[in-house]
Formats: C-alpha cells, sequence, structure tokens
C-alpha cells in the first residue's frame, strides 16, 4: 500500500531514479579490494562436513618450492621480492623461505616459512584429524579446505590434508614477530599456489 501510493506522488522519471537507486544500494555490500585481514579468514567449525576437491595434483617428487614461490609471498606480505630468500631441503619435500622486513634496524627484522608435502595418511578426515591434533594444544578446525584442514595457532602452522598428500604450511610472522595475521598469510599463500 505503502509503495503505490508512493509511487503515485513520482513521475515515471523519478521513479525509474528512485528503482535504480534501490537496485544499486542492494547489490553493494562491504566489498572492498586489497590485502587480507584477519576478518576475512574463512569461519572456523568444530566438526567441519564437507570436503572440497583438489584444485592441485602433487605428485610424489613434487618440489613445494614450485608451487609456492617468493613472488607469492611478496604479494602476500607486502615485501619486496628481493628480500625473500628459498631453499629446498634435499629430499626436495620442503622449501624454507627466509623473509626480511626490514634491515635498517640493528637487529634485523626476519621470519620464516615452510611449505612440505608429506604423503597421505590413510584413513577417513576425522581419524586424520585426530592424528594430527596433539594433545592439550589449541587447534582450529577450518572447514571447506581440502578434505580436513587445521589451524595450530602455536605452532603457526596450517595442515590440509588432499587426496594424495598433506600440505603444511609453517606461517611467516609479521613484522615485529607479530603473529596476529599468520593464519591470514597461510591461507593467502595457498589461496595464491591455487590450491584454494
Amino acid at each position: 500500500m505503502f509503495l503505490r501510493s508512493f509511487s503515485s506522488r513520482l513521475s515515471p522519471k523519478h521513479l525509474c531514479y528512485f528503482l535504480l537507486l534501490c537496485l544499486f544500494a542492494c547489490s553493494s555490500g562491504d566489498q572492498e579490494a586489497g590485502t587480507a585481514t584477519a576478518d576475512q579468514a574463512p569461519s572456523v567449525s568444530q566438526s567441519p562436513e564437507t570436503t572440497v576437491a583438489d584444485k592441485v595434483t602433487v605428485t610424489t617428487d613434487a618440489d613445494p618450492c614450485a608451487y609456492i614461490t617468493p613472488a607469492h609471498f611478496s604479494r602476500v606480505l607486502n615485501v619486496p621480492i628481493d628480500f625473500i630468500s628459498e631453499q629446498a631441503d634435499q629430499e626436495g619435500r620442503k622449501c624454507t623461505y627466509r623473509i626480511v622486513y626490514d634491515l635498517n634496524q640493528q637487529q634485523p627484522d626476519i621470519t620464516t616459512s615452510s611449505v612440505i608435502f608429506t604423503a597421505a595418511s590413510a584413513g577417513t578426515a576425522d581419524e586424520w584429524r585426530a592424528q594430527k591434533t596433539p594433545e592439550g594444544e589449541a587447534s582450529e578446525f577450518i572447514p571447506q579446505l581440502g578434505q580436513a584442514a587445521i589451524w595450530q595457532p602455536a605452532s603457526r602452522q596450517l595442515m590440509v590434508k588432499f587426496t594424495n598428500y598433506t600440505l603444511t604450511v609453517i606461517a611467516p610472522r609479521g613484522p615485529d614477530g607479530d603473529e596476529s595475521m599468520s593464519k591470514v598469510f597461510a591461507l593467502e599463500l595457498l589461496r595464491k599456489g591455487g590450491f584454494i
């Protein structure tokens, strides 16, 4: 009734403007571009049920350095690529990155990060979660990431069970040793590498 009486008072031109304004207001949300924030991290569930198919196939001799590169770290951490180095272990299943935030201090601001591929353990996602969750250590289950995913804040580890492998990211700290964004960094690195 209100809309009918309101629309009868408006000219067709003004009614059209009003409807376009309503349509625009409904379609625009709180979408922001740019660097990830802690609010953008996936929600956490205690009993995730949904699994997501693998987006990246990893072979038994895959080198993690080929999947997550210094360029990915540069974009996620907003650090010049020249300040990031990588080193694969002799077996080629672990890649360690050294990130320098600031060399101008008396004590340089440096952090490290690692990406590790391991063979997938047999069993269900629930059995994998139970095996990967240490007694007494806080862990968060992350839904809709691989077959199962666990974030362990104390060790800054994000472990994801995929079909044929487990991917572990030991997340970098932020500048000045800040760990508050480590989980977001780990998720963004997986996103940049095409895993999510």
